[in-house]
C-alpha cells in the first residue's frame, strides 16, 4: 500500500486532465482499498466535495466491476429479508463516494433498536403508521425535494446517516 503521506498530491493532481495522470491515480487511490476514506478523513486540509467526487469517478470503473461480480450473491439467501438487505447492501456500497461507510445491516439494526425502545416509550405495540411516525417523525426521514435523481438519493446508508432520500 502507498504511504498515507502521498494522499496530499494525489488529491492536487486530481485537476489534470492527463490520461496518463488519471491512469496512474487510479491506480494509485484503488491501491488504498477500503482504508482510502479514513485516510482521506485523517489528512489535514481534508477533499472538498469537488475531489471527492473525482475520487470517484476514477474509482467507478473498479466499483462496477465489483458490483457485477458480487451481484448474484443474494439471490442464492433464503430469507426474504436477507436478500434484500443484501441487495440494498451492495447497492449503497457502489454508490459511496469513497470506500468506506457504515455498513448497512448495523445502521437497519441500530435504527431497529431505537424504533423498539421509542415503542416501548410510547406504551403501543407498534404497526406500519407508528413505524411510519417513528422514522418520519421521530428521526426526520424525509424524501429529496430538490434533487431526487441524485444518486445518493437511493444509498440507504446516506439516507439514513442524512435523514434525506
Amino acid at each position: 500500500m502507498p504511504s498515507p503521506r502521498d494522499l496530499p498530491y494525489l488529491v492536487q493532481l486530481l485537476e489534470d486532465p492527463s490520461p496518463v495522470v488519471r491512469q496512474g491515480l487510479t491506480e494509485a487511490f484503488q491501491s488504498y482499498g477500503p482504508e482510502l476514506a479514513s485516510m482521506l478523513d485523517a489528512l489535514p486540509v481534508t477533499p472538498n466535495t469537488l475531489q471527492r467526487s473525482r475520487i470517484r469517478e476514477l474509482l467507478q470503473e473498479k466499483m462496477r466491476q465489483t458490483l457485477r461480480n458480487s451481484w448474484p450473491a443474494w439471490y442464492a439467501l433464503e430469507e426474504d429479508s436477507a436478500r434484500l438487505e443484501a441487495a440494498l447492501s451492495q447497492i449503497a456500497c457502489y454508490l459511496q463516494p469513497v470506500p468506506d461507510q457504515p455498513v448497512l445491516g448495523d445502521l437497519l439494526d441500530e435504527l431497529a433498536a431505537a424504533y423498539r425502545d421509542w415503542e416501548a416509550r410510547q406504551h403501543i405495540y407498534g404497526d406500519a403508521l407508528d413505524l411510519a411516525r417513528f422514522l418520519f417523525e421521530e428521526k426526520g426521514l424525509r424524501g429529496a425535494h430538490n434533487d431526487y435523481h441524485a444518486p445518493e438519493n437511493s444509498n440507504l446508508v446516506q439516507v439514513i446517516q442524512s435523514g434525506t432520500g
